[in-house]
């Protein structure tokens, strides 16, 4: 039997911690990926444990009565507790060093070997 895997970022959210709900627009978009995700079969779920993401799949789960599993291995990866100026730069040096860890909360190298 053959297999669809879809992955979908989450909707337009109020920030980027955890805990961030939604924004207007993106519980609209919520319902409209229920409507769109309807015309798939679908069996099973797994998310980010995020609250967007979490509401973000919310609507179809509950349409198609399933369950929403999480797991925690689809959190983002924190490059700094703190605010960076210079986030893009330092995102783009985390990718050029793997093994940079001054400011960066998670190597790229630990992140990469999570894939695998």
């Amino acid at each position: 039997m053959k297999k669809h895997i879809y992955i979908i970022r989450h909707c337009k959210a109020a920030g980027q911690e955890a805990g961030a709900p939604l924004t207007t627009e993106g519980q609209m978009q919520a319902d409209q990926l229920s409507d769109f995700l309807t015309k798939r079969p679908m069996d099973y779920i797994v998310s980010s444990p995020y609250e967007r993401a979490i509401s973000s799949i919310r609507p179809f789960a509950q349409k198609q009565n399933l369950i929403i599993h999480t797991d925690s291995r689809l959190s983002e990866r924190v490059l700094s507790t703190e605010p960076l100026d210079d986030w893009i730069e330092t995102l783009r040096e985390s990718f050029d060093n793997l093994d940079r860890k001054d400011r960066i909360l998670a190597r790229s190298h630990d992140a990469r070997n999570f894939c695998h």
